[in-house]
């Protein structure tokens, strides 16, 4: 998925609407696209307080956390994400149980591999590439906006699912 994306990314960086993807704009965006979803699992853990929704509701906190850039949220985010990921191996009884059946948690995956994607055009590890501090930032912008937007998709999910 980060493949395709760097490419698009690049393309309508050099279109006309290339101020879409740039990184003043991506910086209003991503914080109001992560903030919905925070919203979102704010909903379903209050509709159904099980563990899935309650680990996805503490996910989207952490990501908002960091988008808004409070004090000691960058360090503190890979913190807090790998304290979830050791909670959810340690309780993977309790999520499997409340995840709803047919729950798209492909799209977590996907925002997960985006986000790492984007950390990769952050620190520079693919600076080799043509023309990269050109478009980096857009692209970097552009892969964490689409990895909030694929973690909305799956809170959205969460809240209509009544199971």
């Amino acid at each position: 998925m980060p493949v395709l994306v760097v490419p698009v990314s690049i393309a309508i960086h050099y279109s006309p609407i290339g101020g879409l993807v740039s990184k003043p704009v991506q910086e209003i965006i991503a914080p109001t696209v992560i903030a919905i979803a925070t919203g979102l699992a704010a909903l379903a853990f209050r509709r159904r307080p099980e563990a899935w929704a309650g680990w996805l509701l503490a996910l989207c906190a952490s990501l908002l956390a960091r988008e808004l850039h409070l004090p000691g949220t960058n360090l503190g985010f890979y913190i807090v994400f790998v304290c979830l990921v050791l909670w959810a191996c340690a309780n993977y009884d309790r999520i499997h149980a409340s995840l709803p059946a047919g729950a798209p948690v492909h799209l977590l995956v996907a925002a997960l591999w985006l986000y790492l994607a984007s950390k990769a055009f952050d620190r520079n590890y693919v600076e080799a590439l043509p023309a990269y501090w050109v478009w980096h930032d857009a692209a970097e912008e552009t892969l964490e906006t689409i990895g909030h937007v694929f973690v909305t998709w799956l809170t959205l999910d969460a809240v209509r699912r009544k199971e």
